[in-house]
């Protein structure tokens, strides 16, 4: 069983990054495909071992060693040949920027080798750092003191920062025309600030947080047509179609809605052999 190690960010690295998560065999043949679900936070996965990763994102095919994911709104299959760790750095929906600047919309919707993104010298020194190391601290400090001697933009845009939370307390059900008012913005100029800060448009970012939020209810209701109905969405189908669309299946293939009371209560997702499915919030 591979081990798992969560650590908060620092204080100069809070505002960008949620959490850094060390992995000990992070992708092992065996252990199948690694499906990661859309969420609304963009990742950069930094790892060490002679295996890269083979990413499968509806219709391409990406191979990294450590990569950068920006914001997906479809899911991203991930296998590996060969056992490999390292640390999975999760930002905040407007972290990534502080350290791509405006080209957060170019990593959007792909996975990009961190080579492409930063001096290939410091990637690489990095690894070998990394698969020297054996403390989870020091693995993650390691990485933490990369970034830190690359942020280039050190600075949190407030408004994108504010419309994010704002969509987040209502799950993604708030119109994009009444979140430029309540922020005194005109709704053009909100989502191309928006689109500068996240890598995306308000309206994709509302999309992928409903649907999220709404598969967190698997465990609380006894249909999908509750979940539906109490994530606000018109009706199951439009759950559906959305799940299929985004999430690759559709939500009871994901999400089994528990029976009799004996199904797991901790509302991860479903968890199989062939398949490990990653949602996080």
């Amino acid at each position: 069983m591979s081990a798992f190690h969560s650590f908060p960010p620092s204080p100069l690295l809070a505002p960008f990054v949620s959490a850094l998560w060390v992995h000990d065999d992070l992708m092992k043949p065996e252990l199948g495909t690694c499906t990661v679900l859309p969420d609304t936070a963009t990742y950069i996965c930094f790892l060490c071992g002679d295996h890269p990763i083979q990413a499968t994102h509806r219709h391409r095919s990406y191979t990294t060693l450590s990569g950068v994911s920006g914001f997906q709104t479809h899911r991203f299959d991930l296998e590996s040949r060969g056992a490999m760790s390292g640390v999975t750095v999760r930002l905040t929906p407007w972290g990534l920027s502080a350290f791509l600047g405006d080209a957060v919309g170019a990593v959007a919707e792909i996975r990009v080798d961190c080579r492409d993104l930063f001096a290939p010298a410091a990637v690489r020194e990095l690894e070998d750092h990394l698969f020297r190391l054996k403390s989870p601290k020091a693995r993650a400090q390691c990485v933490e003191n990369f970034l830190l001697a690359r942020l280039r933009h050190p600075r949190v845009d407030e408004l994108a920062r504010a419309a994010c939370l704002a969509l987040a307390r209502t799950s993604g059900a708030l119109p994009i025309r009444k979140l430029a008012h309540d922020l005194d913005l005109g709704e053009r100029t909100l989502v191309r600030r928006f689109q500068n800060a996240i890598g995306t448009t308000p309206k994709k970012y509302a999309r992928v947080l409903r649907l999220r939020d709404a598969v967190y209810l698997h465990n609380k209701f006894s249909s999908w047509t509750e979940i539906a109905y109490a994530a606000g969405y018109c009706d199951q189908s439009h759950l559906i179609r959305e799940c299929q669309d985004l999430f690759g299946a559709s939500p009871e293939a994901l999400f089994p809605i528990p029976r009799g009371g004996d199904t797991d209560k901790s509302g991860e997702p479903d968890r199989s052999v062939s398949s490990r499915l990653v949602i996080a919030r």
